[in-house]
């Protein structure tokens, strides 16, 4: 049982991605569906150069 009065710790998930624009969303809102404080978890997609529109696709949800 979880000692409710520890926070729990800061989670940073790290995302890299290449010409993931048929995919990207999808791994985004799975992130973001768990069960775990928003203000205790970071998101970072780091896009290595993609042409098609992962950029863009990503910079339209809550993540840097």
């Amino acid at each position: 049982m979880r000692d409710e009065t520890i926070p729990l710790p800061l989670v940073s998930v790290v995302v890299p991605v290449y010409q993931g624009a048929d995919h990207i969303a999808g791994c985004i809102e799975s992130v973001l569906a768990q069960d775990y404080p928003g203000d205790r978890l970071e998101m970072l997609v780091v896009d290595n150069g993609s042409s098609d529109a992962t950029r863009e696709i990503a910079g339209s949800y809550p993540v840097r």
